[in-house]
């Protein structure tokens, strides 16, 4: 007898590794059958794919100056290796980072102001008046004024760092324009946080910094010189929030045998990997379940792991009843409303899945589910709003790519993708909500009402609100790979029609959609936009460079660029128009941003925002 084993990769960097072994009898074998060799079983590669820092060479593609931002990207973090430690910060210890005739600006400047205060916090902000480079700004020379920039830099953390806490540091380099020979500016923001004897500290900084070409071929610093700054600090030293996962859990297993083990240990173990389930896009709702005046929980899913609710107890913990509720569903969830569907005084549950959307009735002790509508294969996510104003909720259905594509490739791998435009992505519905004498029936109304007008988007959010104080509520879609839509809802000939009215309104927003928030955030009555989007250095650092696309048109050029600015934030004008005042506000860098969400943090009555941020991450293999 012999065996035959071959290897199989799946999941690209996941490196699962699948073992086949063929069992082949010494038995004679029919002539009629072709014999079964190594040859034919399996083929295994000759040698592996050059290593990722060999195919991922800007150096070799042509694109210089991000070899160069590599390059000084390392001497910026000696910078941050410095700046961790504030009472051992030396000249020696940053030998060879800066010329003989170096010039540097104060990183924090003598004058600043305060802009917010109260009992918890201290905001204080600073601009330059024009924020382009200037030689007037550099008093401090050579690698003396370095140290003294940097030392004054961190003085507000003094009494804070030691080794066990030191001053964390992020450099993020969103700019390389060469300006002269040997010369290369960079932009970069600078994050700064730690603690100081009072509480907890953060600094985030924008820095121009010149580099000058040596003979040896490395750079170094010419002039640094910081044109922004915020820094706000808290009496507390934990910040303003604590993490209380760990205690309102206790006792129910849920973290240490699930949640805990994180995204990584589960996506070996799911196996359906269809429509970006690796990323890790299951929701959590908050609402009162069984009306006693405490907000509960419910947790999604992906596919195998069970959904939870959690009932919280008087003394504030969580008590997992998935099961005695009957909502330990295990198909792939996307997210879930609270929501009251038949106006019964309690919470009935949403949940969109795979190709539908489960609607289940609340009893008091438990949920029966009621229907499953039928909706795009890849759903996103749910929002509730009585469109029609007859008294009862409807529901509109985010999905993200078509039920053609199996969601193992992305979007880009497609010849016909367009990313800036994209209009081939899944279709979003709209459910009318017709319960009447205790029967459910919900009615896809999507077609009837208009909203199927630029639906083919690759949606991830949807909110709705009366922007135009018009007595309806009108709906806004954040999409990925594209312009967002704004759709008004208007009565026509007795009928609700919508009408995506984005492009005239000056909020088509062409950039990484991922979640969207209604909020009068200057209190003049009039509601306006959040949109969270991607934020990408790299995106901003390449985008803007003449060598990029460079024979694409203008419109297309600005669009791509547009994808890696970040956040937006737009004004309502009270005309049915918007302005873009995301730079001015200053909330375009939220880093990787998804979930966003007007609120008043401190009770002053002005509405705040929070903007949840990142990525399923894990230790640096030098892969994407």
């Amino acid at each position: 007898m012999k065996w035959i084993i071959g290897l199989v990769c799946l999941f690209g960097g996941a490196a699962l590794i699948a073992a086949i072994v063929w069992y082949l009898p010494s038995t004679p074998v029919d002539p009629d059958v072709a014999e079964l060799s190594y040859e034919n079983v399996i083929q295994l590669p000759s040698q592996l794919g050059g290593a990722w820092s060999e195919v991922d060479n800007p150096g070799q593609d042509g694109w210089d100056t991000e070899a160069f931002q590599a390059e000084v990207k390392k001497q910026l973090k000696r910078i941050g290796k410095e700046l961790s430690h504030p009472n051992q910060i030396a000249a020696d210890h940053l030998s060879g980072l800066v010329t003989e005739d170096f010039r540097c600006s104060d990183l924090l400047p003598k004058n600043f102001p305060v802009v917010f205060q109260n009992s918890d916090l201290v905001v204080k902000r600073w601009k330059a008046t024009d924020v382009a480079f200037s030689e007037e700004r550099l008093p401090l020379a050579g690698m003396g004024g370095l140290v003294t920039a940097l030392k004054g830099l961190v003085a507000p953390f003094e009494g804070g760092a030691d080794e066990s806490a030191p001053i964390e540091s992020q450099f993020k380099i969103y700019r390389v324009t060469p300006t002269s020979d040997g010369v290369t500016e960079t932009r970069q923001f600078v994050s700064l946080i730690g603690h100081n004897a009072q509480g907890r500290i953060e600094q985030h900084s924008d820095w121009i910094a010149r580099w000058a070409l040596q003979s040896d071929g490395k750079h170094q610093l010419l002039a640094l010189e910081a044109v922004s700054i915020e820094q706000t600090s808290g009496k507390r030293q934990e910040g303003l929030f604590v993490d209380v996962t760990q205690s309102v859990l206790q006792g129910s297993g849920a973290e240490e045998n699930q949640f805990l083990l994180g995204l990584d240990h589960w996506f070996e173990r799911i196996q359906d990997q269809r429509y970006s389930a690796f990323i890790g896009i299951s929701g959590v709702t908050i609402g009162d379940v069984n009306n006693d005046g405490l907000d509960d929980m419910y947790v999604c899913q992906e596919t195998g792991l069970p959904n939870r609710l959690f009932l919280q107890q008087e003394d504030g913990t969580l008590k997992d009843v998935s099961e005695a509720w009957e909502v330990n569903w295990l198909q792939t969830s996307r997210s879930s409303l609270f929501v009251d569907l038949d106006n019964d005084g309690d919470q009935d549950l949403v949940v969109a899945i795979m190709g539908g959307v489960v609607l289940a009735e609340n009893d008091g002790s438990k949920y029966h589910i009621k229907k499953v509508l039928p909706s795009s294969d890849d759903t996103t996510s749910i929002s509730a709003a009585d469109y029609d104003n007859d008294g009862w909720l409807d529901l509109y259905v985010c999905a993200n790519f078509s039920n053609t594509s199996l969601g193992n490739e992305l979007p880009s791998d497609s010849a016909d993708f367009v990313i800036h435009d994209a209009n081939d992505g899944g279709s979003n519905s709209l459910f009318h909500n017709g319960i009447k004498d205790g029967k459910w029936n919900f009615q896809d109304v999507t077609h009837d009402v208009g909203l199927d007008a630029n639906n083919q988007k690759y949606s991830w959010a949807a909110t709705w609100e009366d922007y135009d104080n018009d007595g309806d509520p009108d709906l806004y879609v954040a999409n990925d790979f594209g312009r967002d839509n704004l759709y008004r809802n208007d009565v026509v000939d007795g009928k609700v029609h919508f009408t995506d009215v984005a492009e005239e309104a000056n909020v088509e927003n062409a950039a990484s959609g991922m979640s969207t928030s209604f909020g009068d955030f200057n209190r003049d009555g009039l509601m306006d936009i959040f949109v969270s989007n991607m934020y990408s250095s790299a995106g901003n650092r390449i985008a803007f460079q003449e060598q990029f696309k460079p024979d694409a048109s203008s419109e297309v050029r600005n669009r791509m660029a547009r994808l890696a600015r970040g956040n937006t934030l737009l004004k309502n004008q009270g005309d049915g128009s918007f302005e873009d005042v995301s730079g001015a506000s200053g909330v375009e860098m939220g880093r990787w941003a998804w979930g966003s969400l007007f609120f008043d943090l401190n009770n002053d009555g002005w509405e705040d925002l929070m903007v949840a941020n990142g990525f399923v991450t894990t230790d640096d293999t030098g892969d994407l």
